[in-house]
């Protein structure tokens, strides 16, 4: 079960805030400030570093959010399927739109899960066939068309 999350307010961050809990204050290396020019330098760029992983954070949580939301396991998708029974006929239409549950139309709430049908059901689709003669007839094709439910 997911629990909504609820947006952080930017104006909330408190931009001063820019340490980890586990840093001891006035700790701030010499190398770092060599590399910088100045502790001024050394508390803008560890300000900067702050901003840009809260912008990443909250980047990724509206990701899982949309996910969540609308790639979840539920529904069969819709599949399109192209039609090659004998390489001499010519089927129309040439493809067909089945809907399937596969690893590739949901995205489960655990990776150990797959996304996967409870249940199959077979299908009646009509196709206009010819043939390198010409001529047309009207040809039956079961298709079998998977039903989660």
């Amino acid at each position: 079960m997911y629990h909504r999350m609820e947006k952080p307010n930017e104006a909330s961050y408190d931009d001063s805030d820019i340490y980890s809990r586990y840093y001891v204050p006035g700790s701030v290396t010499r190398a770092k400030q060599e590399e910088l020019g100045s502790p001024s330098a050394v508390l803008e760029s560890r300000r900067a570093h702050a901003i840009k992983q809260r912008q990443h954070k909250a980047l990724a949580s509206a990701h899982h959010r949309r996910i969540v939301g609308e790639a979840i396991c539920r529904l069969p998708q819709p599949r399109v399927e192209r039609i090659r029974r004998d390489p001499w006929k010519i089927y129309t239409p040439h493809c067909t739109v089945l809907h399937r549950c596969a690893d590739d139309t949901g995205c489960c709430p655990s990776e150990r899960q797959t996304c996967a049908p409870k249940r199959t059901k077979t299908v009646d689709l009509y196709f206009f066939v010819s043939t390198q003669a010409s001529f047309c007839s009207l040809f039956l094709l079961r298709r079998q068309q998977i039903i989660l439910i």
